[in-house]
């Protein structure tokens, strides 16, 4: 297997994809005859007969058998991390909003007992049946 220059024609989906990538399998087969209508002559036939297969075929083949796209899985490891760091700044943020909360209920409580007697309610009356 090698890396080629772009063929005239994709052997999985027969699409002329210059812009893409290309394998060559190194191996021949019995493929099908395409009309080239990009020819200098008019319409030509081209026959092909080694396979190679373009990035795409080659995405769709790979998925598959479980393999994934590396870009696919970069940008959702960013957005991940990105998420992450969010909920860092989320979580501290609510840290220090409790720690204030408890200091805030500390000092309610401890003025509370400081020089006075803590008052018990009167019970409620029963109300009638």
């Amino acid at each position: 297997m090698k890396l080629t220059n772009t063929p005239a024609y994709c052997s999985g989906c027969y699409g002329a994809n210059p812009e893409q990538a290309h394998v060559d399998f190194e191996a021949a087969w019995d493929g099908p005859t395409i009309q080239d209508r990009n020819t200098a002559e008019g319409i030509d036939a081209i026959v092909i007969d080694d396979l190679i297969l373009c990035e795409g075929c080659l995405r769709a083949a790979g998925e598959l058998i479980g393999l994934q796209d590396p870009d696919k899985t970069l940008e959702a490891l960013k957005l991940s991390n990105a998420e992450v760091i969010q909920l860092r700044k989320d979580y501290a943020q609510a840290l220090v909003y409790t720690s204030r909360l408890e200091e805030a209920l500390a000092a309610k409580q401890q003025g509370a007992n400081v020089g006075s007697t803590p008052q018990r309610r009167a019970p409620r009356p029963k109300a009638a049946a």
